[in-house]
């Protein structure tokens, strides 16, 4: 009888603190490795893309743009006159530029679930922050919020960068659109 009221009592104490040790689940080694692998995995997509746009900004801030250089009449003028080696720098120039807005597009289709993924892990570290609370794991829970703070400027910097790639799409876009509008339309 004495072993079975020590079970008794064990299984008491257990399923009474039962709620607390699954609220506190996610404060665990094994949450805190899977979160910090995500965590690593989105930072590098991350990175990659930012290092891809820096690139890309120096190529696109030494390209010159004709529609800047000159004006409407102007490139009408070098559409309409016998220079072939203008008329086929033009047409390389709008041929480059709608290649370069077909990769702009696919750069911010890619970009695109990163910010979804940013939310996931911000959310994800709040939760495990607040498990951490429940079990009083202090150090735990300052960290899982500083690593929620850190998707949440991670989310604004890639809508950030999808908000430029926008930006230069259009300067691209100007560009092809001020060539093919120069271009002399065929008599009928």
């Amino acid at each position: 009888m004495k072993w079975h009221s020590i079970n008794i009592t064990i299984a008491a104490a257990l399923l009474i603190t039962l709620p607390y040790g699954v609220n506190s689940a996610h404060c665990d080694a094994e949450s805190w490795n899977r979160a910090l692998k995500l965590q690593q995995e989105l930072d590098q997509k991350y990175n990659f893309h930012a290092t891809r746009f820096n690139q890309f900004l120096q190529i696109h801030q030494a390209q010159p743009f004709l529609y800047q250089e000159f004006t409407a009449d102007e490139l009408q003028g070098l559409w309409q006159s016998d220079n072939h080696t203008f008329h086929r720098h033009m047409q390389t120039q709008a041929e480059a530029s709608s290649v370069v807005i077909s990769r702009i597009n696919e750069e911010k289709r890619l970009l695109d679930p990163l910010v979804n993924q940013a939310n996931a892990m911000e959310k994800r570290w709040v939760s495990i922050s607040k498990h951490c609370k429940q079990s009083g794991s202090q150090s735990n829970v300052i960290s899982g919020w500083q690593y929620s703070q850190v998707n949440q400027a991670m989310r604004k910097d890639i809508e950030s960068l999808i908000s430029k790639l926008t930006i230069l799409e259009g300067r691209y876009r100007k560009e092809v659109e001020a060539l093919e509008n120069a271009k002399p339309k065929p008599q009928d």
